[in-house]
């Protein structure tokens, strides 16, 4: 039997070694509303000799938040999220009155959830308004072993909840620039039916 080449056992048969960043950017366009974005992935969906299916294959995500706020605002606490999902989150267009952060803590371990951040952002009085930026953090989504999370589904939702009930104010735009590292991996069509039963 011929001997499987090392990259064949990184990346499942794909070959793909170089691992690619997708990025997607999303801004609220109401304040302490949260607002959704559907990100499709590259992914193509062609019928292949070996039987196999291509998924993509998650490494990394980082975040990047920012919040923008007017002139004259007192001390502020702001608590939000920017959520990955492979379905509807089902929180796009919802007011902060009606998101407590309970029912996000739910929803995050209940649902399709590929990685999410939660974020505590402190604005002190200020005479002018001003854009915010937090620190971009990264979450390593790979395993002991190296293998990233698998993606089967056609595309990505970007949820970002720029404040929840009990937040002590009102900024005026929430940014978050989302940067997903990846590569492709073949998996048996077994594998793929499972995974897209999970991520729906």
């Amino acid at each position: 039997m011929p001997k499987r080449a090392k990259s064949d056992d990184l990346t499942g048969g794909s070959g793909d070694v170089n691992p690619k960043w997708l990025k997607a950017f999303v801004a609220t366009s109401t304040n302490d509303v949260a607002i959704q974005l559907l990100v499709p992935l590259p992914v193509q969906r062609l019928n292949k000799e070996n039987k196999k299916s291509l998924v993509l294959e998650i490494f990394k995500i980082r975040y990047n938040m920012s919040v923008g706020y007017s002139s004259g605002i007192v001390t502020a606490v702001y608590v939000s999220y920017c959520v990955v999902t492979t379905k509807d989150f089902g929180l796009n267009g919802a007011p902060k009155s009606n998101i407590q952060a309970t029912t996000v803590q739910q929803a995050l371990q209940t649902g399709p959830v590929i990685d999410y951040i939660e974020r505590t952002t402190i604005i002190y009085g200020s005479s002018t308004g001003a854009f915010k930026d937090d620190d971009p953090t990264t979450h390593e989504l790979t395993d002991e072993a190296g293998h990233g999370v698998l993606v089967a589904t056609d595309q990505v939702y970007i949820t970002l909840i720029p404040s929840v009930a009990g937040s002590s104010a009102v900024g005026t735009q929430w940014n978050a620039g989302v940067d997903i590292l990846y590569r492709w991996k073949e998996v048996t069509l077994e594998e793929y039916v499972g995974i897209v039963q999970s991520q729906q």
